[in-house]
């Protein structure tokens, strides 16, 4: 993704975010997660948190990662980030 922003191929950033997007968080590290986030229990706490934070980290760096592509655009698409 960065490799494509340098040379300004962004349509080949947005197709890297959007395959790790759906392919390897939502196909992949949500299904492997989803059953521990339900649990209520206490023991497992720590490691919920810690997967919340995962999840946050990573679709903060996605939503960095997107801003470009929005900017550059030309077009007010300014939902998809909100790093203005």
């Amino acid at each position: 993704c960065t490799v494509a922003y340098t040379k300004a191929k962004y349509h080949e950033a947005a197709r890297a975010i959007e395959h790790f997007l759906i392919n390897d968080l939502s196909q992949t590290y949500i299904p492997i997660i989803r059953s521990e986030m339900w649990e209520e229990n206490e023991q497992t706490k720590i490691r919920r948190e810690v997967i919340y934070s995962v999840l946050a980290t990573v679709l903060e760096y996605c939503d960095l990662l997107l801003y470009p592509i929005s900017i550059r655009s030309g077009l007010r698409t300014y939902f998809l980030s909100h790093y203005q």
